[in-house]
């Protein structure tokens, strides 16, 4: 474990507060390469990270420090290229031997490890933590088929949540699995995805002018984008693709967004869209290595490099700085952030002229449980907090009314 000093904390606290619009760069501790990234859903603080030679490390300060929490029971001679967390003490890594997949899971923060579940034969891309003690793990084809295995527990046991065939010797990449709870997708080698409504039966979506499907950010069931060695964005499930003329070189291997600001890495730079991939701008340059993998926290971006590297990025400074002072030219809403959330989260939307709102939360059976807005409101760009402490976990959908206007999207309570 490597602490920085006083001082160098003191420095870095008073840079974030002030540079927070800014990507920066965080000292890990270690110079293994980094393969996956995962941030605690609800937490600005919690975020793990693992790589080569059994690399495992974790902050719970975000990022201020880091903690080597390698070993204790994970092989280090094992490459670990996807990981999970549910909080600063649980979560689960999975690495490959050459007889197949173990899956690791701690539950007192890294301080011992234990294999919970091995894929044989197999080589496991991804591991996803969805709703409260559940977890996915999607595989390669064993055998001719594709295998998703589920635990309902935090991992503790684990079964086959489906299985479907491979068409000929496809393949697919480590970290290349979006959930939008319940829909699944996951990339291929093969000019396609698939996707499930549901995590049982799985089907491939054709990704025209894209082969590899590296990786997979969907903000909505109908809103996503794909990318590998290019990039396409659907606005209907995938139905229909379009393809992005996106900068850079290499392959994409991590994408994420939050509203209608995206971000992608590629090689050593960090690109940003703040109109749904219609143009770009490279946002940041590692000082050294390349970038495997990027996710989204409660109000942090987090990218791991090849060198051991981290870079950190608090979106929510952006975002506010992005809609200050503008006039929105027609109503509308953005998807909550974060999603999923416990127990609040934020809801953005915008008047064009003074007009009477409503704005109310509904469970899936159609029930009101909440109104956040109900009242004349005045042109401009407006934000509320839903608390939805004392409501079960779940799917729930919230609605803006203004007028003639109206407009419903859902999001996730992840307790």
């Amino acid at each position: 474990m490597k602490n920085l000093s006083l001082i160098f904390i003191s420095f870095l606290l008073i840079q974030l507060n002030t540079f927070a619009q800014e990507w920066y760069e965080q000292t890990t501790g270690v110079t293994t390469e980094l393969l996956s990234v995962s941030a605690e859903l609800w937490s600005d603080k919690v975020v793990w990270a693992c790589g080569d030679s059994g690399t495992i490390i974790k902050t719970t300060d975000g990022g201020i420090t880091w903690t080597d929490v390698s070993g204790n029971g994970v092989p280090t001679i094992l490459t670990l290229h996807s990981i999970a967390c549910r909080s600063a003490d649980l979560a689960m890594v999975t690495g490959a031997k050459s007889s197949g997949s173990p899956v690791y899971k701690t539950t007192d923060g890294g301080n011992t490890w234990i294999e919970t579940f091995f894929a044989n034969g197999g080589y496991i891309y991804d591991i996803v933590f969805t709703t409260a003690g559940n977890f996915g793990l999607q595989c390669n084809p064993i055998d001719g088929y594709w295998r998703v295995w589920w635990s309902t527990n935090n991992g503790d046991n684990w079964e086959v949540l489906s299985t479907y065939p491979q068409e000929g010797s496809e393949t697919g990449w480590n970290n290349a699995v979006c959930v939008v709870y319940p829909l699944g997708r996951h990339g291929t080698n093969n000019s396609r995805i698939y996707s499930s409504p549901t995590g049982y039966v799985w089907s491939p979506q054709p990704t025209p002018g894209l082969t590899n499907s590296k990786a997979i950010w969907f903000i909505s069931y109908d809103v996503g984008m794909v990318g590998g060695d290019g990039m396409v964005f659907t606005t209907d499930g995938g139905s229909n693709w379009k393809l992005i003329s996106v900068p850079g070189t290499g392959d994409i291997l991590g994408i994420t967004s939050v509203l209608n600001n995206w971000w992608f890495v590629r090689g050593s730079s960090i690109y940003q869209s703040t109109d749904d991939g219609s143009s770009w701008s490279m946002v940041h340059t590692a000082p050294s290595g390349t970038y495997n993998h990027l996710v989204s926290g409660n109000t942090n971006l987090w990218a791991v490099r090849s060198d051991g590297g981290i870079s950190f990025y608090d979106y929510t400074a952006g975002i506010e700085d992005e809609t200050r002072n503008t006039i929105p030219e027609s109503f509308s809403i953005s998807q909550n952030y974060p999603n999923p959330f416990n127990p609040t989260s934020k809801i953005k939307y915008q008047i064009p002229e003074l007009s009477f709102v409503t704005l109310k939360v509904y469970d899936v059976l159609g029930n009101e449980v909440a109104t956040l807005v109900n009242e004349e409101k005045p042109t401009g760009t407006n934000e509320v907090e839903f608390n939805a402490e004392g409501l079960p976990s779940g799917i729930y959908f919230y609605q803006l009314k203004a007028g003639s206007f109206s407009e419903t999207k859902k999001m996730i309570l992840l307790k």
